[in-house]
């Protein structure tokens, strides 16, 4: 508990917008146009989102031409960080050798990036690129679908899959909501959700075997698949008895095992979760790093799962796919130049390495100052609960306090770390030595200021 944790939030919030007047504007011009004045519901957070002018390196600037180390990149997308020159020359290079991005034919960049990914990732034979994670997972989905003739999907509560039916059920489900932890119920999380979704939806307790085991088996001539992703929500990782007795349940009942690497695709390492879990999925969906910044999105699979996308199929027996964006030069170009970037000797160490930093100073400092707190993740993904309590699923985070959590995100920001409020924190290469000193000396200012009497 927090000593007047409200009162400190409220002068966090007027220090907040005394530094970011000009966000405040540019927000209050854009609301005019676009819905709540962003582009998709995760750019947004209270009390108004920061404006970002241009940023470098590992720093942003908004704005009000206020710096902030970025511990966001993109949702985790940019590992190498803003503006990697690689990654620029890239791009400058594809620019002069296609003139646009030679969207909707093929080109050479595509075959060489699609071979990166079968060099690296155990469970990719065969890679269909698409232009976002959403993308990717609706995809793998429907093969699943059609390669079966079933029509439910095994999910887990409080997994985020993308902005389509199945992938917004129970990504978010409300406390009083869930159901009972054996069979959580099946929750529209957004207006639009169809009746046939939410019961074509079997929900599942993550990290939970004995329970996940025993729906997988009820349910097991319906599902088309389980979908999953090792990290839930971006920082409860599945532990390995689990995240293998998934995998064995799946093979026993011929279901096919899609895993969301979306996130941990090439941050965890280059073979991904999968690797580190010793786990070979049926489908792999991959974005975010894949891209170096730019719009992606793939799946990759076994090739007798992705031979139903073969063009060449008879009409009837396969499955449609297209897009106009798809590897389109641009997105390759800059994949291509991350993935040889952290092909490099010592890249994921020095990840880990700050990671490990950063972490066991918040253990430290949680000691220290005697504040409820736990360090999550897995690598150069990590996150802060405001609790003792063990977080292994999504019903644990009710658990933490928000409030500690919201006040130790403001205070953050107003001493120049941006962390994205209530999410994950992503490491990238180009924090370097003084940034890293920095955000220790600021994380623990704001420890002993949430320690603090008012």
């Amino acid at each position: 508990m927090i000593q007047d944790v409200e009162k400190k939030i409220s002068r966090q919030l007027r220090i907040f917008r005394k530094r970011t007047g000009a966000s405040r504007e540019a927000w209050a011009r854009a609301k005019r146009i676009l819905p709540g004045g962003v582009s998709g519901d995760d750019f947004f957070f209270q009390p108004y989102p920061l404006q970002i002018e241009h940023a470098s390196g590992a720093t942003i600037f908004d704005f009000d031409r206020n710096a902030y180390i970025d511990y966001n990149m993109a949702s985790g997308s940019l590992i190498l960080g803003h503006g990697n020159k690689g990654v620029h020359r890239a791009l400058e290079d594809t620019m002069e050798t296609y003139g646009t991005s030679a969207a909707g034919a093929p080109n050479p960049l595509e075959m060489q990036l699609a071979t990166d990914i079968t060099d690296m990732v155990s469970s990719a034979e065969s890679v269909r690129f698409t232009t976002s994670g959403t993308e990717a997972n609706l995809l793998a989905i429907r093969i699943a679908m059609a390669r079966g003739k079933k029509s439910k999907v095994a999910k887990f509560e409080g997994h985020y899959l993308g902005s389509f039916d199945y992938g917004l059920v129970s990504s978010s489900t409300p406390r009083g909501e869930w159901g009972p932890i054996r069979s959580p119920y099946p929750y529209a999380c957004s207006l639009d959700i169809k009746e046939h979704a939410l019961y074509s939806t079997v929900v599942m307790p993550f990290n939970k075997l004995e329970e996940t085991e025993a729906l997988i088996k009820k349910n097991r001539k319906e599902l088309a698949c389980v979908i999953m992703e090792a990290v839930g929500s971006g920082y409860r990782p599945a532990g390995r008895e689990f995240m293998s007795g998934v995998r064995e349940m799946t093979e026993r009942y011929d279901i096919p095992l899609i895993l969301d690497e979306i996130t941990t695709g090439f941050r965890v390492g280059l073979g991904g979760a999968q690797e580190k879990y010793r786990i070979t999925p049926d489908i792999t969906t991959l974005g975010k790093i894949l891209g170096g910044g730019m719009p992606i999105g793939a799946v990759a699979g076994l090739k007798d799962f992705m031979e139903p996308l073969n063009p060449g199929r008879k009409e009837g027996e396969g499955v449609y796919h297209a897009g106009t964006y798809n590897g389109n030069s641009f997105s390759m170009a800059a994949g291509l130049a991350t993935l040889n970037q952290l092909k490099k000797e010592g890249t994921y160490i020095y990840l880990d390495k700050i990671t490990q930093t950063i972490r066991k100073e918040m253990e430290g400092l949680e000691q220290t100052y005697g504040l409820k707190a736990q360090v999550l993740g897995l690598s150069s993904i990590m996150n802060i609960a405001f609790t003792r309590g063990k977080i292994t699923n999504y019903r644990d985070t009710f658990k933490a306090d928000r409030n500690a959590r919201a006040l130790f995100d403001l205070c953050l920001a107003n001493n120049g770390i941006f962390f994205f409020p209530n999410r994950p924190a992503f490491i990238s290469t180009s924090i370097t030595k003084p940034d890293l000193a920095r955000t220790l000396e600021i994380i623990e200012s704001v420890f002993d200021y949430m320690a603090s009497a008012a």
